[in-house]
C-alpha cells in the first residue's frame, strides 16, 4: 500500500468500526454520504473519499445543533480543510486532537506476547467488565459501552477484544479490528489506578504480536497525545492530525 492509500485505509477502518456500532446515513445534496453514529460514539462525519460542499456542510452542522446529546465531529488533516474552517466560521471549537499512526509488520522482525495477563474476551462476565472498564476510561470523550454491544463486537470475525489483568483486577482494554486491508487499534485504555506500570506497553505488544501472527502487514490508530510517544517508541509513524470539533 501506498501513504495516499495508507492515509485513506486508517480512516475507513476507523469509521467502519463506528458504523458497525451503530450508526446512519443520510445522502447530503451533492450525493455524497454524512454518516451519524449513535451511542457511544456520538460522531457525525463524512467518508475519506468525500469532497462535502458548503450545502452539505450546512447539512451536518443543522443536525449537530439538532441532536440532543454532545456529538463529535472529527475532520481528517489538510483533506478536511474547507469543512474544519467552515466549522470554526460557525463557533465551533476543537475539543480534542488525535494523530493518525501506522506500523509496518514487515519492519516488526520478532514479537513476544506480554507478561501482563492478557487474554481474549469470552464469557459474558468478561464482555461486562469490558464495557464497564471502557466506559470509565473513554466516558470523558462521551462514551459509554453496553454489554450488548459488546456482545456483538466479540461476536463479529473482524474484531477482536482483549482484558488486561492485574493481581486479578481489570486493568485496561484493547480491540483489534480487520478492515480495510489494515488492521485498527481501537480502545486501548487503561484504568488511573493502573497508568504508569508499564500495562499499555504490554497491551500493545500483545495485539502487535496478534496482528503479525494474523500476516497483516499494517497496523493503525489514533492516538492521543498522551499516547503518542509510546507508539512511537514501538514503531508507529505519524500520518496527520485528526481535529475533533464538539457540538
Amino acid at each position: 500500500m501506498n501513504r495516499k492509500a495508507l492515509h485513506q485505509a486508517n480512516i475507513d477502518n476507523l469509521t467502519s468500526l463506528w458504523k458497525c456500532m451503530a450508526s446512519n446515513a443520510f445522502k447530503v445534496k451533492s450525493a455524497h454520504m454524512l454518516h451519524a453514529a449513535s451511542a457511544p460514539t456520538n460522531r457525525l462525519w463524512f467518508d475519506w473519499a468525500s469532497q462535502p460542499q458548503p450545502e452539505d456542510i450546512d447539512v451536518l452542522i443543522k443536525k449537530a445543533i439538532e441532536n440532543t446529546r454532545h456529538c463529535t465531529i472529527p475532520t481528517w488533516g489538510q483533506k478536511s480543510d474547507r469543512l474544519a474552517k467552515t466549522l470554526h466560521s460557525r463557533g465551533l471549537e476543537i475539543a480534542f486532537e488525535q494523530t493518525a499512526m501506522v506500523l509496518s509488520l514487515k519492519e516488526i522482525k520478532n514479537s513476544t506476547l506480554s507478561t501482563t495477563r492478557v487474554r481474549p474476551v469470552k464469557t459474558t462476565q468478561e464482555m461486562q467488565v469490558w464495557a464497564e472498564v471502557a466506559s470509565q476510561v473513554f466516558g470523558e470523550f462521551g462514551e459509554s459501552i453496553s454489554v450488548p454491544l459488546v456482545q456483538r463486537m466479540t461476536a463479529n470475525k473482524h474484531m477482536h477484544l482483549i482484558m488486561a489483568w492485574h493481581n486479578k483486577e481489570a486493568a485496561g482494554t484493547g480491540l483489534i479490528y480487520e478492515a480495510h486491508g489494515v488492521s485498527g487499534i481501537h480502545y486501548i485504555g487503561i484504568l488511573p489506578a493502573y497508568r504508569r506500570r508499564g500495562i499499555a506497553r504490554q497491551i500493545m505488544k500483545h495485539l502487535i504480536h496478534l496482528i503479525r501472527m494474523r500476516h497483516c502487514e499494517y497496523a493503525t490508530l489514533q492516538a492521543s497525545e498522551m499516547a503518542e510517544d509510546l507508539y512511537r517508541q514501538l514503531g508507529f509513524t505519524r500520518q496527520f492530525t485528526i481535529s475533533n470539533f464538539w457540538k
